[in-house]
């Protein structure tokens, strides 16, 4: 627009000046009036009035002055007149008009009120076009030749010209644009056509003071529809912006070097009449670009483009294409570090289910997922094909280091591909697809992640901080939905994952198995630290919002975990069973998950937020039984393992070295394969017991009998003394 503006200030002043001079001298003041004005209606095609005083004077210099002066507009124009002006004083160097040259040492504008417009059409009402008729003064007016017009033109020369608290106002009727610059004061040098242009002056507009300075290397060649060197710069508050190349008037274009500072984006949308709707004053403040720009009609680029804004920097190359209903962006662009969270926050954007959006958050007090309609329609605002390469990326706590994204949004419809992403000390890569073309958006994504740290990530991403070890994970789902709730329930896809190294904090099944096998259960110890394994695997299933897993298995040393349930992402709630066994095996990645242990249960249930966990022994609650000695023995009794001490062994570990053995041992006993023995005196005596009474004979109060070893007195006479913890294990298990 300011192009436009210029080029049409320029023309109107030089045709004015040249048809104000282009005609005969030393004649009567009406007549140079009459003449004057069917110069214009010669050149332009349009009346040129004058309402105010006229005057002419040829010395000691040639002085003309004209007041209330107007000018015709275009025929279909928004208002009659394209300028008024309350004064023109034009004042005219003698010599060079006996040689019918122009040389203007000053030109006023004082009070000008310009009109520039379009039509609906398309056309300019600086188009001039000639009427070829006879002006309505009753002079003829004289055609142009080789000594009229047109050679006034070709020696045309202004040393001072001048706006004086001018108004300016452009109109488009195609797009119902109106601008209005008001206080415009211009000082305008023209030494010729061929020599450099300059106007330094300044300017209101939208209630703001700007200064602007304007350069055309050779104005002869931008009249005539060529291309010459133009400089521009525009400063102020708002912004500050210089340009400085190539302005080809025939073409529409440019090609040059484009310099902008803004310290305020939030506050340059507001000047401009688009002001932003986002939340606090952290972001979309300072903004600084350069780079080589060529526009031309509908279509402008920038190339070398090194960008700030905030505390983003970016280099790369971009292209716009404006000449359609929907603007498209194209280009590749290369970021240091990039942390969205300024901006989620204040364009009020939050985390959904598949899909970034404007939505609120679930509710702490409620802690579902919102119904507030997530805002889609900047999907439809632009097309794009961008690439972005990324040192490191962080939204929300998660963060990602060197990552590569291909993004392409074309109707509505995000394609968005990362090849390459590095995250937490491994890699992934992910595609997603939202379709938000129709009434209802669909969300399609499928990732892979590899050799990621799985504390720190899922720390971050899900505040998950209970599992550790190194994952791997393949995953792909798909949803529909025009919020967060409705997005979460409409879930449906398929994945796997496998952790290695890691533990699972908050239970200690190790601890709880060694508590079993040593009857000495203390809950504190193994809900308050943590289960190390080897590898730690599983698939999943999802469908409407529910993910579904049965094949969990934790393999450790000396421990197997097998777990089944189902997660409620649309609900969000949990209800997970995982069922731990201590085995006699050493092996843990590769081991194999079914072998035999003691039936312990570790039920999960309840919301996200507050989740519950229950442990059990066969049909019991263990925490309980851990208070009720007398309980946890008819417990184990009820397994039916008791009436076998072998089988009840194997089923703790014991059988091969583990479990019992090294509890037998921390007690002082020893093993023996036939029996318990006592010593008399030199003489044995035995003692048997069934199971049942061994374990009831820990527990005080359960047995109603008393054995013990037998040992010899001074009298001779055996007496019989209670026995140990340990020998009441080695009756247990018969050795």
């Amino acid at each position: 627009m300011l192009k436009k503006i210029l080029i049409g200030l320029v023309v109107l002043v030089v045709l004015v000046i040249a048809a104000a001079f282009a005609l005969p001298f030393f004649l009567p003041v009406d007549t140079i009036k009459q003449e004057l004005q069917a110069q214009v209606k010669q050149a332009t095609g349009r009346d040129l009035v004058i309402d105010g005083d006229f005057e002419v004077s040829l010395l000691p210099e040639a002085v003309l002055k004209a007041g209330d002066v107007r000018f015709q507009n275009a025929a279909g124009g928004s208002r009659a007149d394209m300028m008024t002006l309350k004064e023109l004083r034009v004042h005219v160097a003698l010599l060079p008009l006996l040689s019918r040259e122009v040389e203007v040492q000053e030109f006023v504008l004082d009070k000008p009120d310009i009109l520039l417009e379009v039509d609906k059409n398309g056309r300019p009402n600086w188009a001039f076009g000639s009427a070829g008729k006879t002006g309505d003064a009753g002079v003829a007016a004289k055609p142009s030749s080789a000594g009229g017009t047109n050679e006034a033109l070709q020696a045309l020369r202004l040393g001072d010209v001048r706006i004086v608290d001018g108004r300016l106002e452009y109109r488009d009727a195609r797009s119902g644009a109106a601008e209005t610059v008001d206080k415009l004061n211009v000082t305008l040098a023209l030494p010729g056509l061929d020599d450099p242009f300059s106007a330094d002056g300044s300017a209101t507009w939208h209630q703001q003071a700007l200064s602007l300075t304007l350069g055309v290397q050779k104005p002869r060649a931008l009249m005539q529809g060529n291309a010459t060197d133009v400089t521009v710069k525009v400063s102020g508050e708002p912004l500050t912006l210089a340009y400085g190349g190539t302005l080809d008037a025939g073409k529409g274009s440019a090609a040059g070097q484009l310099d902008l500072s803004v310290p305020s984006v939030r506050g340059l949308a507001e000047w401009v009449g688009s002001p932003l709707q986002i939340q606090g004053d952290k972001v979309l403040n300072a903004l600084k670009l350069s780079g080589k720009v060529a526009a031309s009609p509908g279509q402008a680029a920038i190339s070398g483009l090194t960008l700030s804004l905030d505390d983003i920097n970016a280099t790369g190359d971009l292209t716009a294409k404006l000449g359609a209903n929907v603007p498209t962006v194209q280009g590749k662009l290369a970021v240091d570090a990039l942390n969205l969270n300024p901006y989620l926050e204040a364009f009020g954007s939050t985390d959904a289910p598949g899909a970034g959006g404007k939505a609120a958050a679930p509710s702490a007090a409620s802690n579902q997922w919102s119904d507030e309609p997530i805002d889609f329609s900047a999907l439809r605002a632009v097309n794009a094909d961008l690439m972005l390469a990324v040192g490191s990326l962080q939204a929300k706590d998660i963060k990602i280091g060197k990552s590569q994204v291909h993004a392409v949004l074309q109707g509505g419809k995000l394609d968005l591909n990362l090849s390459e992403m590095a995250l937490y000390d491994g890699n992934g890569k992910l595609q997603l697809n939202v379709d938000a073309s129709g009434k209802t958006p669909t969300v399609k994504s499928t990732f892979s992640l590899a050799s990621l740290q799985a504390e720190p990530f899922l720390t971050d991403a899900a505040k998950l901080d209970w599992l550790s070890g190194t994952a791997a994970m393949e995953m792909s789902v798909t949803t529909r939905g025009n919020s967060q709730k409705a997005l979460a329930n409409a879930l449906n896809g398929s994945g796997k994952m496998t952790f290695l190294d890691g533990a699972v904090r908050g239970t200690n099944l190790a601890a709880l198995l060694r508590g079993l096998s040593t009857l000495k259960l203390d809950p504190s110890s193994w809900e308050t630290s943590k289960t190390d394994f080897a590898e730690l695997s599983g698939t999943f299933t999802i469908k409407d919002g529910v993910l579904t897993n049965k094949d969990l298995a934790l393999l450790s040393q000396l421990l197997r975990v097998s777990g089944q349930g189902t997660v409620g992402i649309g609900a969000r709630n949990i209800d997970y069973t995982a069922q731990p066994k201590a085995v006699a095996s050493l092996q843990g990645q590769g081991g194999a998950a079914d072998v035999g242990g003691l039936p312990v249960s570790v039920h999960v249930h309840g919301g996200w937020n507050d989740p519950q966990t229950d442990y059990s022994l066969g049909q019991g609650d263990l925490t309980e039984l851990a208070k009720d000695p007398k309980a946890l023995v008819s417990s184990l009794s009820n397994l039916g393992a008791i009436k076998d001490p072998k089988a009840l062994a194997d089923q703790l570990g014991g059988s091969a070295g583990g479990g019992v053995l090294d509890a037998l041992k921390s007690l002082g006993g020893t093993a023996s394969p036939t029996g318990t023995t006592g010593t008399t005196g030199g003489a044995t005596g035995t003692g048997t017991s069934s199971p049942i009474d061994s374990l009831k004979q820990l527990v005080p109060g359960t047995s109603g009998t008393t054995e013990g070893t037998t040992t010899g007195t001074d009298s001779g006479t055996p007496t019989t003394e209670p026995s140990s913890p340990t020998d009441s294990l080695k009756k247990l298990f018969g050795r």
